[in-house]
């Protein structure tokens, strides 16, 4: 049974993706999602009670459901860090007020499944909620999941299926303390050539609607995800997939390049295996960050459904438009995965 990507959300530092993708600069040490309108969303005194992550999650959630909030049969959620701003909070008032009179808001909306739940009680949904949290693959387990209850069942569903990551100024300075972020402002097209050991860190929020009903939309053909494998085993698994897929070579390739000097060469193998594939790359719109995947997911299905090909995007390009995209993403050598969407 085809399963299908059929609404899609975004809140990143390129707004909700419909405007144009103007060269950012981050002045702010990382790549700030742009904020919408909340009053469209919510009520203002409801916005000044809730926190940044909640806020991008919610509005990229309520544009993927694109005001069909019925019959929605569970949220699946991927966070690398969960709703870091309130534990931040929590314990910075625990020390200020030394662990007396505390507000137990920040506490409440510390845990990683703030996002999903909060999602719930705003659409009254009593259904399957599950968060994962296992780090860069953090959104593909909730991808999968879904793919995977979508195939086991004959009867119709749909899922709201996201994944949301902030950048605080205390997480951005124990990692760039660690050697991972970098926080030079620097025009986000240099990414392609900078030679850097650390990256620009970014923030999003991205949500797609999955179904296996009859409605139109983009086919979820493949999810992979693979830990400390060698390119080759990393390049074999693909193949295959795509051969179980009917497909020899994808129309396009996005690479989650980053601008890190020896990390940036995983792709290779994969680029050299497909040669006349185009290429396009994503994270000098996104920033880096755990759940970078779902940014590149929302760019894919959005060029398949337009039929669009933003020069933005491309490092190399010989089609007018892409039937099919292979999306890639990694982190560090240890975690890769490999997203497939097609017509």
């Amino acid at each position: 049974m085809n399963v299908k990507v059929t609404g899609k959300g975004l809140c990143s530092p390129i707004g909700d993706g419909k405007g144009s993708w103007e060269r950012i600069t981050a002045e702010t040490k990382w790549y700030k999602a742009a904020k919408p309108d909340f009053n469209k969303y919510f009520e203002p005194k409801s916005a000044r009670r809730t926190s940044n992550i909640l806020k991008m999650s919610l509005v990229a959630a309520y544009d993927a459901l694109n005001d069909n909030h019925e019959d929605i049969s569970g949220i699946m959620i991927g966070t690398g860090l969960g709703c870091i701003g309130d534990s931040e909070k929590f314990l910075n008032s625990m020390i200020e007020f030394d662990e007396r009179s505390l507000s137990p808001t920040p506490f409440i909306q510390s845990t990683h499944n703030t996002i999903a739940g909060v999602i719930a009680l705003k659409l009254q949904v009593h259904q399957y909620n599950f968060t994962y949290s296992d780090r860069v693959f953090s959104f593909e387990w909730a991808l999968l999941d879904a793919m995977l209850q979508l195939r086991e069942t004959k009867q119709p569903k749909r899922f709201l299926v996201g994944s949301a990551d902030e950048v605080t100024p205390q997480t951005h300075e124990i990692a760039k303390a660690l050697g991972i972020y970098n926080d030079v402002s620097l025009e986000n097209n240099d990414i392609v050539s900078m030679k850097s050991a650390n990256v620009i860190a970014g923030e999003h929020a991205a949500f797609f609607t999955v179904s296996n009903s009859n409605e139109s939309g983009v086919n979820l053909q493949f999810v992979k995800m693979f830990f400390q494998k060698t390119k080759r085993d990393i390049l074999s698994s693909i193949k295959i997939a795509l051969r179980e897929s009917d497909i020899e070579e994808p129309d396009c390739i996005f690479i989650g390049i980053n601008g890190h000097k020896a990390y940036d060469k995983v792709y290779n193998s994969v680029l050299n295996a497909f040669p006349h594939s185009d290429q396009a790359f994503y994270k000098h719109l996104s920033g880096e960050n755990l759940t970078a995947s779902s940014f590149a997911l929302w760019l894919a299905v959005d060029c398949i459904e337009s039929r669009k090909t933003p020069k933005e995007i491309c490092l190399k390009q010989a089609k007018s438009h892409w039937k099919n995209a292979l999306v890639l993403n990694h982190l560090r050598n240890d975690y890769f995965s490999a997203i497939f969407v097609s017509r």
